[in-house]
């Protein structure tokens, strides 16, 4: 069900036909505003990697991470950040990524963190549930999902990946951040 204006409209038209136009309106007023039912804020930051060991390659450094949250009587149940090479866009080739298999634990602190020639990145991250890890064949091909089902309470999610290509040549990634939720 998509709740979009309209469809609370259709809800209100509804209710006044069976309970009034008082207790309809009183009903409605309780209702959250659209759009609320759950939010995701993801963010993703990019970093070049200097290397004179290595002449003729490029070293990049991404990090995804987002935090969602169902609000009321919304099930907050997934959430993903997701990385591929655009298409057309120049090869890469893998060197580090992190998380690097599925996991799934109680809430604690995990560092999430990749590394090359002796540049380090991390960022910490809280991992409830399930963390399940999709990594390509393809340099930048990486998705983290969180997967569970928690109401009024935050989740996160992140992943970092290194990767090379011809020097001279940036990569181009397409970033996909979804979240599900349902009432």
């Amino acid at each position: 069900m998509v709740l979009d204006e309209r469809a609370r409209h259709e809800l209100y038209l509804r209710l006044e036909a069976t309970i009034g136009t008082e207790a309809a309106t009183t009903l409605m007023e309780l209702l959250p505003p659209v759009g609320w039912a759950a939010h995701y804020d993801p963010c993703q930051w990019f970093w070049t990697i200097p290397d004179d060991r290595e002449p003729g390659y490029a070293y990049w450094a991404v990090e995804m991470y987002g935090t969602g949250k169902g609000h009321s009587v919304w099930t907050l149940n997934g959430l993903e950040v997701d990385s591929h090479r655009a298409e057309g866009s120049a090869g890469q080739d893998w060197v580090d990524w992190d998380p690097g298999a599925d996991a799934s634990t109680n809430c604690h602190s995990q560092s999430v963190s990749v590394s090359y020639g002796g540049v380090g990145l991390g960022v910490d991250k809280q991992h409830c549930e399930m963390w399940d890890i999709d990594k390509g064949e393809d340099g930048a091909d990486m998705s983290n999902w969180w997967r569970g089902h928690v109401r009024r309470k935050e989740r996160e999610t992140a992943a970092m990946t290194v990767t090379r290509l011809a020097e001279g040549r940036a990569p181009r990634n397409a970033f996909d951040f979804d979240f599900y939720a349902n009432p």
